[in-house]
């Protein structure tokens, strides 16, 4: 193929930080095999992305832009997170139905690329998906739960894939350095329903600063994730997210992103489970997780004793996860050379 278009869809430029992590690594890999391709990214207009001067952002709320961008593509690239969900909301979900509906009328091949899919509570959202995803052309899902969502509504396991979140794509961040234990706590947290969250946050890192300890809060969503009267550290790109998490002794979160960039990192870690799937990946990990709805400072220290547990099979861990990706590329860029 001379020239590959593809138009990917996702949760881009709203500021959240593991969205654009997710982007940043899809546009590398594509970039690996695939020179002459050009990517229209379907975004928000709220934050800028930085892109190559190939690509081309296209706000994802112009229809006659978006129409446009995917009649010019081959394919059509639902990009890693959770778009199919409907807990945090049902109005996005439809978004993403109608852009797969419409790429499926206009006869391009689509593509979940590492999605995970649920949680699903609507009954009509369910209706959808058994229609919409026995027609997805190739389906590659992050999670275990995720493929048996998959196979339940396609009725068809040969065409679904297991890989993994694109975040585990991240350069050289597999093996932990030995850092000096400079008591740094870094907690990210997001409103969920009428639980206390911002409360309980603000109370452990006071806790922790009676105790000389440096605390502040990385919000992984801009401006809605910031903890008011704890220190709020920044982030204007994804690499800044990144490097944060090198200075730090420990990490408490809510946010899946948070929580696997701090395994990335080899950081000593507690999730806090609102979804599934960071209940998941904390499962997974050996990382102690507390459910949302029992958060409390008492039991995010007891967890705390554990947080470093982890770190005894995590090289093994991450590196099926890497492997896994690798392969959902391989299968990808078999994909593509067959159009």
């Amino acid at each position: 193929m001379s020239k590959l278009n593809i138009t990917i869809a996702g949760y881009y430029g709203y500021g959240n930080a593991g969205d654009e992590i997710i982007l940043e690594e899809i546009l590398k890999g594509i970039d690996s095999f695939a020179i002459n391709s050009r990517c229209f990214i379907l975004a928000s207009s709220k934050y800028n992305i930085s892109v190559s001067k190939k690509n081309k952002i296209v706000c994802r709320y112009n229809p006659f832009a978006v129409i446009s961008c995917i009649m010019r593509s081959q394919v059509v690239l639902f990009g890693g997170g959770g778009l199919f969900q409907d807990a945090s909301g049902s109005i996005t979900i439809y978004y993403y139905f109608a852009l797969l509906f419409l790429s499926i009328l206009l006869g391009k091949k689509t593509v979940f690329f590492n999605q995970g899919i649920g949680p699903l509570k609507g009954a009509f959202s369910k209706y959808l998906c058994g229609i919409a995803f026995k027609k997805v052309s190739l389906f590659i899902v992050r999670d275990k739960g995720s493929l048996r969502l998959a196979e339940r509504f396609t009725k068809d396991g040969k065409k679904i894939h297991l890989g993994a979140d694109p975040v585990f794509g991240i350069d050289g961040l597999f093996k932990a350095e030995k850092k000096e234990k400079n008591r740094t706590l870094c907690v990210s947290l997001r409103e969920w329903k009428k639980y206390p969250v911002e409360g309980v946050f603000r109370d452990l890192c006071g806790y922790f600063d009676k105790r000389g300890w440096s605390c502040f809060s990385l919000p992984f969503h801009k401006e809605k994730d910031y903890l008011e009267k704890v220190k709020n550290v920044g982030w204007e790109h994804p690499e800044e997210i990144k490097s944060r998490f090198e200075e730090l002794s420990l990490a408490v979160g809510m946010r899946l992103h948070f929580v696997m960039i701090a395994a990335i990192k080899g950081v000593p870690a507690v999730g806090v489970s609102y979804d599934p799937k960071v209940r998941g990946f904390c499962s997974y990990m050996h990382i102690p997780c507390i459910e949302v709805s029992e958060l409390s400072v008492e039991k995010i220290i007891k967890s705390m004793e554990d947080s470093s547990g982890y770190l005894k099979t995590r090289e093994k861990k991450l590196n099926t996860l890497k492997n896994r990706l690798d392969e959902s590329w391989i299968i990808f860029k078999k994909f593509i050379n067959d159009i």
